[in-house]
């Protein structure tokens, strides 16, 4: 493994605060593609139709303009992907969470209008609420908030992007669970918002917060880098610790089972000690977390685990247990390239993954990812309730393999079945 691919939390961090994105027509980055594949009867898989697919299909994004795929985000039935700095999204659209003024869906990309002549850098979403980030360090939310998940101030809707106003403008990372949202400025504090079911917002409490509220533990202990899974969140911190809150019902915040959650702790890492955790990436109800140590690197997996989503036999588990490279299709079963796969903020990474798993819990918290790495130019994976979308930098030839395949408990990979009106629905 070149040891140069894998970054040290604080150096993450570092990275952030100078993020400088290529330029449009840099030859490097000019001719990344997007795949998708999976449920798709809103359109959320953006190939123009609401026909199923269950190996990737190129999501035509010529309309957009030539320039490099900089990242794509799953919701709740929609998909949202940025390009050259524009904002694009199809699907679902009932609370305006696709951002275009209006309630119709989309089966194709459509620009953002509303966002034009701001670049952005990265997008995140989850549940039917989107959040956007600006090179400048400022963060825009749109769709559902009725739990104040949009961070203005107020109980409503909003289906056109708008300004959080009462953030910094230094926001480097922006994180949405199903019904709260997270940001991480440049001096790696974290602030929350929306709904505080199970303590998610980490405040001590289960009140909801209209606007962002700084995360008063990160006060003293910068964090690098935050995801949040439905009602929980992991958050990476600059000394290398993993720092959970929210939700634990299932162990997904690696201590107890059942255990309220209602302000961040430390997860105690696996080892004799000396371990520094890199990532971390939440699913619907289990957290993965990837770690750094001089005796090699790791993944570990907890939470709930009924369809084997945490890697390994169908037990859920509070406890970090290390997921076999062999399952995740290494050649040794300890080779840092898993780790790599999860390392989804480490700039150079070949592969970059994460474990966004939204609220439908019949279908996408019930499904495990297998990562077979297409090619070395992959970049970036992102699986949803209802699809997987995937930017590559390289165009397939023939008919491909699938490159993400769907494992509920001891059923193999098919095709959608047919539903009562004869389009294709979810696997029950």
């Amino acid at each position: 493994m070149d040891r140069s691919l894998f970054h040290s939390p604080k150096t993450l961090l570092d990275r952030l605060r100078n993020r400088s994105p290529p330029t449009v027509d840099d030859p490097a980055h000019a001719h990344h593609l997007v795949y998708a594949c999976g449920y798709n009867a809103t359109g959320q898989l953006g190939c123009g139709d609401r026909e199923s697919r269950v190996v990737p299909w190129r999501v035509r994004t010529s309309r957009l303009g030539r320039g490099r795929v900089e990242g794509v985000a799953c919701g709740s039935s929609y998909s949202v992907v940025v390009v050259a700095g524009q904002v694009a999204s199809c699907g679902k659209n009932v609370h305006g969470q696709l951002g275009h003024g209006g309630r119709d869906e989309e089966t194709a990309p459509r620009v953002v209008e509303g966002l034009r002549g701001v670049r952005v850098v990265a997008v995140a979403a989850r549940g039917a609420h989107t959040l956007a980030l600006d090179d400048r360090g400022r963060v825009y939310s749109w769709g559902r908030g009725d739990e104040g998940q949009l961070g203005h101030g107020a109980f409503e809707a909003v289906p056109h992007p708008r300004r959080i106003a009462r953030l910094p403008t230094s926001v480097v990372a922006v994180g949405a669970g199903r019904t709260h949202s997270l940001a991480l400025d440049a001096d790696g504090a974290v602030y929350s918002w929306g709904c505080g079911d199970d303590g998610a917002l980490g405040h001590g409490d289960r009140r909801r917060q209209l606007a962002p509220r700084a995360v008063e533990f990160f006060r003293t202990r910068p964090a690098a880098s935050v995801s949040c899974g439905s009602r929980h969140n992991a958050v990476v911190t600059a000394d290398g610790a993993l720092v959970t809150w929210g939700w634990a019902a299932y162990g997904q915040c690696g201590v107890a089972a059942g255990g309220d959650g209602l302000r961040p702790a430390e997860v105690p890492l696996p080892g004799d000690g000396g371990a520094e955790c890199v990532s971390a990436a939440c699913g619907y109800r289990h957290t993965l977390c990837a770690t750094r140590h001089a005796s090699g690197d790791a993944i570990w997996a907890f939470g709930w685990n009924a369809y084997g989503q945490c890697g390994g036999a169908t037990c859920s588990a509070a406890a970090p247990r290390r997921v076999g490279g062999k399952f995740l299709g290494s050649r040794d079963g300890n080779d840092g390239a898993v780790v790599e796969a999860l390392s989804a903020a480490a700039p150079n990474s070949n592969l970059q993954l994460d474990f966004n798993v939204s609220v439908r819990d019949r279908f996408d918290a019930s499904s495990s990812v297998v990562l077979r790495e297409l090619d070395e130019s992959t970049r970036f994976v992102q699986k949803s309730a209802e699809s997987t979308l995937i930017e590559s930098s390289e165009v397939w030839s023939g008919r491909p393999e699938p490159a993400v395949e769907f494992h509920a408990g001891r059923r193999r990979t098919r095709r959608p079945r047919p539903s009562a009106s004869g389009a294709p629905g979810p696997p029950s």
